[in-house]
């Protein structure tokens, strides 16, 4: 019985040995790529060595705010959620026919979560300057996640692994076979499902390949995509809803008022083009007036309730 403890305990220590050598490499990349005083020449090419960087070890990073002049990177799991839920918290405490409901207590089952982590990374240019690196934080205060497949953002087929799936479904190879094709050739975010919706797509009509297109050309430019398809032989995808983070980090800050508004605009499929803005109070010199910015679009068949929900 010792044997085998002392076994385990030698696994788990060889398992905990690696892990913190990758922790330990990612920490060190880190704080060279972004090291104080190292300049870029664009937002853009500050944005390409986190994504660059994040591939390789499976770390999340996100714009938290940026402009032509500035960008500062958060952690997928920097802050904390907001406790949106006063009113119940508040009766909590409450009697109700004379019998004291439980404690509220706000709970979350996600495995990702926002945990405030402290890693980040600032920039920006003074006096005519190159973007330049002017603080950061590369500890993280939460595991990094060993599952390729964990982050969205980084679940994407880079223009060659697509290029492989189109060969084999040409060629008419199963999705397993196919799956197992991108493994071996070291392609490990992807999961057999993701394979499955390409050849569903590929299979479908001109209509169809022209949606899915430009469904992965939004992908490509960091948008997040979510689409549907309708109850019919086909398949045919009846919803596209994109929004960029950079949108959805602007809007956070400014809470006012969001707008759903379709508009008299379709595209070729006939699809009605649906307008999600914000409007906020802008201060001017004379006045303070009421400005709308751009949130989100979606391009939708059916202007119906289950679609706007």
């Amino acid at each position: 019985m010792s044997n085998i403890n002392n076994i385990n305990n030698t696994n788990d220590f060889v398992i905990v040995s690696k892990t913190l050598k990758k922790y330990d490499a990612a920490l060190t990349e880190f704080n060279s790529i972004f090291l104080v005083g190292r300049e870029f020449s664009s937002v853009i090419a500050v944005r390409e060595a986190a994504k660059t960087y994040g591939v390789k070890h499976n770390i999340a990073l996100t714009t938290e705010y940026a402009s032509s002049s500035c960008i500062k990177l958060i952690c997928k799991h920097s802050g904390k959620y907001r406790d949106t839920r006063k009113a119940e918290k508040v009766a909590s405490k409450t009697s109700v026919m004379g019998e004291t409901l439980f404690e509220w207590e706000r709970k979350r089952e996600k495995d990702m979560q926002k945990h405030g982590c402290p890693c980040f990374m600032y920039a920006n240019t003074k006096k005519g300057r190159k973007l330049t690196v002017r603080s950061h934080e590369a500890e993280h205060n939460h595991p990094i996640e060993e599952d390729r497949r964990a982050y969205a953002m980084y679940c994407k087929l880079s223009p060659e692994a697509m290029a492989l799936v189109v060969k084999h479904l040409e060629n008419n190879v199963d999705v397993f076979t196919i799956f197992n094709s991108l493994k071996i050739n070291g392609y490990t975010n992807i999961v057999c499902h993701d394979i499955a919706n390409i050849k569903q797509h590929f299979g479908k009509s001109e209509k169809g390949k022209e949606i899915f297109y430009f469904i992965t050309t939004l992908q490509d430019l960091d948008f997040h995509v979510r689409y549907s398809v309708g109850n019919t032989e086909d398949n045919q995808v009846n919803m596209v809803f994109f929004v960029h983070q950079d949108v959805i980090n602007e809007a956070q800050r400014m809470p006012e008022t969001v707008i759903i508004d379709a508009t008299y605009k379709t595209n070729s499929h006939q699809m009605t083009y649906v307008n999600i803005v914000g409007t906020s109070n802008v201060s001017g010199n004379s006045r303070t007036t009421l400005k709308t910015y751009p949130i989100a679009g979606a391009w939708v068949e059916h202007e119906t309730e289950e679609n706007y929900l």
